[in-house]
């Protein structure tokens, strides 16, 4: 089977899915032109199908020429927030919600919001930390 076949995603359909933001470790607070450099399917911790996304920061600032990544689900039965983060990347892409190639992900640039937050911290209970994380995907 060809490499190129293996990234033909034709069992995910998106269409009808909310698109959702957020994922990544991202640059400081603020807008940023982001180009896709590369992608990497693995299984998840759940062994469910994935993909690692990796960018380069190509607007000008502290951050410019800083590589990142997003990890996005690759699973059908994921929820609906998990495939909506994918989906808002395709659409920030430029790519179609049902059938699509990941090799075409490769050379696209898209604009990222990061903005800062405050959660519940996982590993201290009752406690909070400050996030900064991708809040918005849109086209370039």
């Amino acid at each position: 089977m060809s490499e190129e076949f293996q990234n033909y995603i034709d069992w995910l359909n998106l269409d009808e899915t909310e698109a959702q933001g957020g994922g990544g470790t991202p640059p400081e607070v603020g807008t940023h032109k982001l180009e896709v450099v590369s992608f990497e399917k693995k299984p998840s911790s759940k062994n469910t199908p994935q993909v690692r996304v990796s960018f380069k920061v190509t607007s000008d600032g502290e951050s410019k020429g800083r590589r990142i990544s997003g990890w996005y689900t690759l699973d059908a039965q994921a929820t609906e927030f998990e495939k909506g983060r994918l989906k808002q990347l395709l659409v920030a892409t430029g790519l179609p919600t049902n059938k699509f190639n990941l090799d075409t992900l490769v050379g696209k640039q898209l604009i990222a919001d990061v903005t800062e937050r405050m959660i519940d911290d996982k590993k201290n209970p009752g406690k909070k930390m400050l996030f900064r994380g991708i809040s918005e995907e849109r086209a370039a």
